[in-house]
């Protein structure tokens, strides 16, 4: 149901009685908690939440809580909560409908919020049992955020929904044996295509980016829209916010800056990779300079469809990082194990003794090659494109960078690729000493590099090793969180996870503790334990792309693995809890009009038209494309290489053009069938890109 015009004003009405009670409350009965503030104000706050209101509920309700994704509007992934030790699985949890890895558990209010392709499941933090359900008919994009008692959450029927986050679960309906949220605030369903980024509610605003290429600012308390601000591709990154600006990143490849009030503050350069998906800038600011900056990790945009072409990314025994980084002066690969520089102490805002690593090798790798084209691949020295960390100024939008040999040409940050074989690389996390820690590669490998999380001395060459244990492949995906002075982490597939304490220098003792090692299935039967195949082998649910970490919480950790919810604590037991099923429900979503969807259609082939003829494409998405690839060159991760598709498609789209549009379409088509019904393969030396992204040097050549 949604909340009517009358009822908010009802609300606001038996606010301001709340309040006034409260006051005369405090005033004749000091230094007492006061009956309405439990009762009748956190529902009347549900409604129209004001700015001091939300953060005194926030702090009075659930200090510690991880009420949003990475935790806070600057997306750090930080809080003040350690959970030390070995800590083992107390209760898990399996859930029917897909979990998406990107997803964090959203933890607040004594609750477990987490969003699935059947909508959002509530379960107890402290016994894993199911509170209530709100279902879905499509999936829901990300991880909601909670902000007081409502939780706002969007999804790909391209809805944002506002609900009561802690509803009375007496009054909740049963179906299918779950107690079932009905109590709807309000939901928007303005935009044209679906939302796949956590929403970002400040100061009463609510802040979501689309796959239509908006980004969305509405009213939080009755969702009405404020403005939209437009891209040239689809935003799939969650924003950050600090200071009234708001900084994300869209898949036209730039990231921006814009204003609470819809203005452009600043757009970046086009920044290289395959763009941004799934994750989240990092605002960070620098203890020494007071200087604020915007943090993204990047993407790789190399096609992997066949490894004996050596650049694919997903096997780096290639002609790229591995030969660049880990070599000797000769030319010779170094040995396993060697690291990619000296080891010292390098002094810095990390713990004294801290162990650190001379990483002069990286920041030279993607040193700027002043002077010449940047892109120019026949300097085997520097391959500024292949960096995939972007440190932006917040005031400016420029790229940092330093100089540290001294050699006139720019240095970015010595963070070399890790992640899978496409997608993001995991954002940077910010510890309690202010540093920023992100996974690198950083160890040599005769068969593929190796690498963990290390800490960076901003500006400068050097990084601390803190990554203790097996180290990952450099496309094993981490992913991690920081709480107090611990770093969290796990390893794609639920193969392992762990924490360490980063003001302990790496290889003393006490400072580092596991979870599971390649164990889950064992610690927990019944899950998966390694590539979360869950069902088995021929089990739908994986995770060796996108990722989440284990979030802490209330002494424990909380973790998504193998489609469950799993809490980890020192008290161990291993209960296992049945799988909620996915909830039948009657909200259906709305088709899209098929007179904008035809318009949307003569907006592409205008654009194909004027673009002339078109090479084929490629998208780097997910891991699958390397299995895809095989060795009968079947280019099944190319599109419309096949003339013929080009034709087919063309000639079906036709009938549903403007009849302005047709004829010029019908020329179109004419002229490529002329020029390539010869060819099943078209090539990619001639014709225009189709993707917005730039392809690397190495494979335009």
């Amino acid at each position: 149901m949604t909340c009517s015009a009358k009822g908010l004003r009802r609300l606001s009405v038996i606010r301001s009685l709340v309040i006034l009670l409260s006051v005369l409350c405090q005033v004749a009965f000091p230094g007492m908690e006061c009956i309405f503030q439990g009762s009748i104000i956190s529902h009347a706050e549900s409604a129209a939440p004001t700015r001091t209101d939300w953060r005194a509920m926030d702090a009075q309700t659930d200090e510690n809580s991880w009420p949003m994704l990475a935790a806070n509007p600057e997306r750090t992934s930080w809080t003040p909560e350690e959970v030390r030790g070995r800590l083992k699985p107390v209760w898990y949890r399996p859930i029917e409908p897909y979990i998406n890895p990107k997803t964090q558990v959203i933890a607040a209010n004594g609750l477990l919020y987490i969003s699935t392709a059947g909508g959002l499941y509530a379960l107890d933090a402290e016994n894993g049992d199911v509170a209530w359900v709100y279902p879905t008919e499509l999936p829901l994009g990300h991880s909601p955020t909670v902000v007081g008692n409502i939780l706002y959450v969007g999804g790909y029927d391209r809805k944002i929904y506002a609900i009561n986050a802690v509803p009375d679960l007496s009054t909740l309906p049963r179906q299918q044996g779950y107690r079932i949220n009905n109590q709807t605030i309000w939901v928007f369903d303005e935009a044209e295509a679906g939302f796949e980024t956590n929403p970002l509610v400040v100061d009463g605003r609510l802040y979501a980016g689309n796959r239509d290429g908006h980004l969305y600012a509405l009213n939080a308390a009755t969702g009405e829209l404020l403005w939209k601000f437009k891209t040239d591709g689809p935003i799939l990154f969650s924003c950050a916010y600090k200071d009234g600006v708001l900084y994300f990143a869209s898949n036209d490849s730039h990231a921006y800056a814009v204003s609470t009030d819809g203005r452009l503050i600043w757009k970046s350069a086009k920044l290289p990779g395959a763009g941004f998906h799934a994750y989240w800038p990092v605002i960070y600011t620098n203890p020494q300079t007071k200087r604020t900056y915007v943090v993204l990790g990047g993407s790789e945009n190399y096609s992997d469809d066949n490894n004996s072409s050596g650049i694919g990314v997903g096997s780096l025994g290639n002609s790229l990082d591995n030969s660049a980084l880990y070599v000797d002066s000769t030319g010779a690969r170094l040995p396993d194990g060697a690291l990619v520089g000296a080891v010292g102490t390098e002094p810095g805002d990390w713990a004294a003794q801290t162990v650190t690593i001379d990483a002069s090798r990286i920041a030279q790798y993607l040193e700027s090659n002043t002077g010449s084209d940047d892109n120019d691949s026949s300097n085997g020295l520097n391959k500024p494109w292949r960096r995939t960390y972007f440190v932006l100024d917040a005031l400016t939008g420029h790229e940092f960078t330093f100089d540290s040999d001294g050699d006139g040409k720019p240095e970015y940050a010595p963070i070399a690729w890790l992640g899978t074989h496409s997608g993001n690389r995991y954002p940077a996390v910010i510890g309690s000493d202010g540093i920023l820690y992100q996974a690198n590669s950083y160890i040599a490998n005769q068969y593929i590099p190796r690498g963990g999380i290390s800490g960076w001395k901003f500006g400068t060459q050097f990084i601390s090793r803190v990554h203790d244990g097996n180290y990952g492949a450099v496309d094993e995906p981490l992913a991690y969180s920081a709480g107090g002075n611990l770093i969290y982490w796990s390893l794609c597939c639920d193969r392992e996870a762990g924490g360490y304490d980063i003001t302990i220098p790496y290889g003393t003792g006490g400072r580092y503790w596991e979870y599971w090692d390649y164990n889950l299935g064992t610690l927990c039967p019944g899950l998966a334990g390694d590539c979360s195949a869950y069902g088995g082998q021929n089990g739908v649910y994986g995770a060796h792309g996108t990722v989440n970490p284990p979030i802490p919480y209330r002494g424990r950790l909380y973790k998504i693995a193998s489609n469950a919810v799993i809490a980890l604590g020192p008290e161990g037991g291993a209960v296992a809890l049945g799988m909620v099923p996915t909830i039948d429900t009657q909200d259906k979503a709305e088709p899209i009009p098929a007179a904008h969807l035809k318009q949307l259609l003569a907006e592409e082939i205008q654009k194909m038209i004027d673009a002339g003829h078109l090479r084929p494409g490629y998208y780097s998405s997910v891991l699958g494309e390397w299995h895809l690839a095989g060795a009968n060159w079947n280019f099944l991760t190319h599109y419309f290489h096949n003339p013929g598709e080009t034709f087919y498609t063309l000639a079906r789209a036709i009938p549903h053009l403007p009849w302005t549009l047709q004829q010029k379409a019908k020329d179109y088509l004419q002229q490529e069938y002329e020029s390539y019904s010869q060819y099943n393969h078209i090539g990619w030396k001639n014709g225009a890109a189709r993707e917005i992204l730039d392809a690397p040097p190495e494979v335009q050549a």
